[in-house]
């Protein structure tokens, strides 16, 4: 036991003799009570601003978990409430779930981090554009630091559909997606670099992966009730349900097993991350040894000057003057964050079963940064100065001007403004101080920011680096760029295209013409095969069958009837003449206190229904189309459903297709009972007539654009 560990020890037994265990689950050291019942009061609150039906958290410091409770219910259409023994599911924090396990496989002898992938699996292959076979150079390092140049998402078993597929089909349709970057080149998140990892495990020891993380890592680190395995999911006792604002469809079991398919409870996410403050024990037992560990917290392939990155499974920054590890979670109805602090011996993680929302992150965050602040830790160094400024010509700052693209599409505007040189994010600007031509920097309060500028040969601009967290933004376009081919085989690539998330339509991608390029979403792509294009994002776009993708997620292009916008206002002006005159008429003879056309009682009665369903028939085609009007791409491409991204207008707009369907029946209904009774005059029969059938094909156009709701 060294110094620290007895320093550590001694006060988890100075805690223990002097406080007792709560109801939460665990002891609150004297330092730290008032910050979690402070926290404790304020969460239900905040759970009810943002929307949250459950949520768990745990807390570990001095070496023991000192706060452990749920909030909450399990499911918002029940009654059964959180606890600290409520499963939820991690999603991507699985991934730090999976790197360990995969170092448990290195600690046993069975895995190596820096063996190329083709070792353990021969049959692999992967397309690229960098180099034959690059399933050769690609290592578990590169897979579990996400340096590979992997896609995103897989063709099968993605965030984006809901099928039955199986891992193993998930991780044979890997090899149909194209590599975005060089190997070893880059940072990009990617589901599919964790999911090979583990199928890797799964072949080399002959194990399930889920049997194998269990076997080997999760049950000796005191989370034997934490899962992979769909079969033991189902049978928990307490399982909190996803929810989503605007997917109606939750999918339980999903094929990215690896990357996102762990569920755990609050209270063994407490032993996690003791396992981690006791740098790789667990009781009396070394799971890992510190050495793997320290592999696991450092950042592969970092560049020159980076202070924060991806590790292996974990995210590293300095924090506070010391590391700071975290990682979190998102989708299916969850989202999760976990941080420790390995030197302060402290870490939080909080789990709910709700997406649309932020709680996750800063819940857990501020509430270390609480104990940070009261035990009254030094205060890092502030930077060090920068060199002196070095004044760029305007022909380099011409040269440099541009559009700029991370590889999550993040998009930076460096240009001129108010006579200083910056970066456009957003609508934030932030002015650029150069110490070099390819070198500049900008302040941020206290903080000072790096940037890095890489040329080609011909000394054109490619991309600009944020130095400190190694993250690269490849330039776009710029003022200065030649045009493209412009081919004329393109023409049937333009249009709108909707993407579909789990069958709810998310996103819209434009490809358009532009400088004899084509464009999606204003990145520019360049064709690599008849169909295939490329952005500088290395994402791809493959417009060469019948069935579109873009980083390999399904789209539909949006096909426009001919006429049938037409069609739609030519209805409208029937309905508003027709319907609006006939509600009109009958609104007169209300005033007047006239029967119409004498007829008796009941007859003026059923007069004056029809008039009013006419008039609100009218009203509400015309307001459906009087927003196709100015909002017609965004609704043609989504369809009407109720999705908090969209406008309030958009909101209302849900009901309003629905309301013109409900008219358009009873308006059919009139117009036959028209027909039907003698009493009914010839004017009013065609009037009827003409608007149950504007009205009703109007309901069909709206039906064939997907607005109707259903």
């Amino acid at each position: 036991m060294n110094l620290s560990q007895a320093i550590r020890f001694l006060a988890a037994v100075s805690v223990t003799l002097l406080v007792c265990c709560g109801t939460a689950g665990g002891a609150t050291s004297p330092d730290l009570a008032p910050i979690v019942e402070d926290y404790r009061a304020r969460i239900p609150g905040m759970m009810a601003e943002q929307g949250i039906p459950g949520l768990a958290v745990v807390l570990v410091a001095d070496d023991g978990v000192v706060w452990s409770e749920g909030f909450g219910i399990t499911d918002a259409n029940g009654k059964a409430p959180v606890t600290r023994n409520t499963f939820f599911s991690l999603q991507s924090n699985s991934k730090a779930f999976t790197a360990l396990t995969v170092l448990t496989a290195v600690h046993a002898g069975k895995l190596d981090l820096d063996t190329p992938i083709a070792a353990y699996l021969p049959d692999f292959t992967i397309r690229s554009r960098f180099g034959e076979r690059p399933e050769t150079r690609i290592t578990l390092r590169h897979l579990l630091s996400h340096t590979a140049g992997l896609a995103h998402e897989a063709p099968v078993g993605n965030n984006y559909r809901s099928d039955a597929s199986s891992f193993e089909e998930h991780i044979h349709s890997i090899s149909r997606t194209w590599l975005r970057y060089p190997v070893g080149e880059r940072y990009a998140y990617s589901n599919l670099g964790i999911d090979l990892a583990g199928y890797i495990v799964e072949k080399v020891t002959g194990e399930t992966f889920a049997d194998y993380a269990h076997n080997h890592f999760l049950a000796p680190v005191g989370m034997a009730d934490s899962s992979f395995a769909m079969e033991q999911i189902r049978r928990y006792p307490s399982r909190a349900l996803g929810h989503d604002n605007y997917l109606a469809r939750l999918q339980l079991e999903i094929p990215m097993i690896p990357a996102g398919g762990l569920y755990a409870s609050a209270r063994e996410m407490g032993a996690f991350l003791l396992f981690h403050i006791r740098q790789g024990r667990a009781g009396d037992a070394d799971v890992l040894p510190a050495a793997l560990l320290e592999q696991m917290y450092s950042v592969p392939f970092a560049m020159p000057g980076q202070k924060n990155g991806y590790g292996l499974g974990i995210y590293r920054e300095q924090r506070h003057g010391t590391v700071s590890l975290s990682h979190s979670g998102g989708g299916y109805g969850f989202l999760s964050h976990m941080r420790w602090y390995p030197e302060l011996g402290i870490g939080v993680a909080v789990l709910t079963n709700a997406t649309g929302h932020n709680l996750h992150t800063t819940l857990g965050q501020n509430l270390l940064d609480a104990i940070i602040a009261e035990r009254l830790l030094a205060k890092p160094a502030p930077p060090a100065a920068p060199p002196a400024d070095w004044q760029p010509g305007e022909s380099h700052l011409e040269k440099l001007a541009g559009s700029y693209v991370s590889e999550r599409g993040f998009e930076w505007i460096l240009l001129q403004r108010d006579g200083a040189f910056g970066i456009l994010s957003g609508d934030t600007f932030y002015p650029l101080h150069f110490t070099s031509a390819g070198e500049a920097y900008e302040r941020d309060g206290d903080n000072v920011i790096h940037y890095r500028f890489r040329f080609d040969a011909a000394g054109r601009p490619t991309a600009i680096v944020l130095v400190e967290e190694g993250l690269i933004f490849d330039r776009n376009t710029g003022p200065g760029d030649p045009p493209g081919p412009n081919r004329a085989g393109w023409e049937p690539f333009v249009g709108r295209y909707r993407i579909l998330e789990h069958g709810t339509p998310v996103e819209m991608l434009t490809v358009e013409r532009r400088n004899g390029f084509l464009f999606a979403n204003n990145l520019k792509l360049r064709e690599q095969s008849p169909g295939v294009f490329t952005a500088c994002t290395g994402d791809v776009l493959d417009l060469s069958g019948a069935a579109p993708t873009f980083r390999n997620v399904p789209m539909e292009k949006i096909v426009i009837p001919e006429g049938g916008l037409l069609a739609a206002w030519v209805c409208a002006a029937i309905l508003l003449i027709a319907g609006g005159g006939t509600a009109l008429g009958g609104l007169r003879r209300w005033f007047r206190r006239r029967r119409p056309d004498g007829l008796g009682e009941p007859a003026r009665r059923s007069h004056r229904l029809a008039d009013t369903v006419a008039w609100a028939a009218g009203v509400t085609a015309l307001a459906i189309l009087g927003s196709m009007l100015f909002q017609y791409p965004m609704l043609i491409g989504y369809g009407l459903a109720w999705n908090p991204r969209f406008p309030v207008w958009m909101k209302v707009a849900y009901f309003m297709p629905m309301v013109a369907g409900v008219l358009a029946l009873l308006t059919a209904c009139f117009a036959v009972t028209a027909w039907r009774e003698p009493a009914w005059p010839a004017r009013r029969r065609f009037m009827y007539t003409a608007v149950a059938l504007a009205l009703l094909v109007c309901t069909g156009l709206l039906y064939h654009w997907k607005l109707l709701g259903l």
